[in-house]
């Protein structure tokens, strides 16, 4: 009987130890949350941006010491959501006008994916910031619309973004315009149908020439091809590729001589539009580019 208790009781301390040394392991993190003043010091700047940062995907993007590979290829698909403590890290990113924007840009979509609830608020900030160049501003804009797509019409926020959106339609460059332009026409806003059913040959259009002259093939409005046609030879590239784009789509037989000078350019995008625009003329299988 004794040797038996002494068997218990060895098995007793035995199954004790082991589960007070797992939960040792369990409820010790691998790395030091950042929280509270870490937070602080991380969002105002007084430390870098990539310190204390949790996710290694993140600490890339956030370390403006690299000067390359700080974007992966697939950084949607390896850093989907960012962990809620490195979100203030991201935030301070953005804000960071000395950064690059492409980065930032990338930041904005870390932070729409993992549902930062002051995204809005952000964004229209940074909008704000006179220190803003064009290209971010634009990047700016593009996701303000993202938003107000995925928004009802008529919700606080969604008007917000309208406002924003149609001031800068009249903005001073043509990023910030054409950017304003695609993000209103999307939700078909009135201030962007009444530019988008302009005479193409308005000033006004002279930044969205090429836009206007998509969204009349979304509106099929294959009347208006004789106002296009002009714009195959026109000196913008962007315009001209628009022209023969829409106008290939609708098989104008009448545009084929400008098809084949379009498909003999050496410029790799104007070549291929025309090229295309051919193939469908000629009832002829398209080849998607790889």
């Amino acid at each position: 009987m004794k040797r038996l208790l002494l068997i218990i009781a060895v098995i007793a301390i035995a199954v004790a130890t082991t589960a007070y040394f797992i939960r040792q392991r369990t409820t010790k993190p691998a790395e030091t949350p950042v929280r509270g003043p870490a937070v602080t010091a991380v969002a105002t700047g007084q430390i870098p941006l990539s310190q204390g940062v949790r996710d290694p995907i993140l600490r890339t993007l956030l370390d403006k010491t690299k000067t390359n590979h700080r974007i992966p290829a697939d950084l949607d698909y390896v850093l989907p959501v960012a962990l809620e403590e490195d979100l203030p890290a991201v935030v301070a990113m953005v804000r960071d006008v000395t950064d690059g924007a492409m980065e930032r840009h990338e930041g904005i979509n870390v932070l729409r994916r993992s549902r930062y609830v002051g995204l809005t608020d952000l964004l229209l900030a940074q909008l704000q910031d006179p220190r803003e160049q064009p290209l971010f501003r634009a990047y700016l804009l593009q996701h303000l619309g993202l938003i107000l797509a995925e928004d009802k019409p008529e919700s606080s926020v969604a008007l917000r973004i309208t406002d924003a959106l149609r001031r800068e339609l009249v903005g001073k460059s043509s990023e910030e315009r054409r950017q304003a332009y695609q993000s209103l026409i999307a939700v078909k806003n009135e201030d962007a149908l009444r530019l988008a059913h302009l005479p193409l040959d308005d000033a006004r259009l002279d930044d969205l020439r090429d836009l206007a002259i998509h969204d009349l093939y979304v509106r099929n409005e294959t009347a208006r091809m004789a106002e296009i046609r002009p714009y195959l030879h026109h000196p913008n590239i962007d315009t001209r590729i628009a022209a023969i784009t829409v106008l290939g789509q609708w098989r104008d037989e009448q545009s084929a001589v400008a098809f084949r000078e379009a498909a003999a350019e050496t410029l790799p995008a104007m070549q291929r539009a025309g090229e295309l625009a051919l193939a469908r003329l000629e009832g002829r299988t398209v080849i998607p580019t790889k």
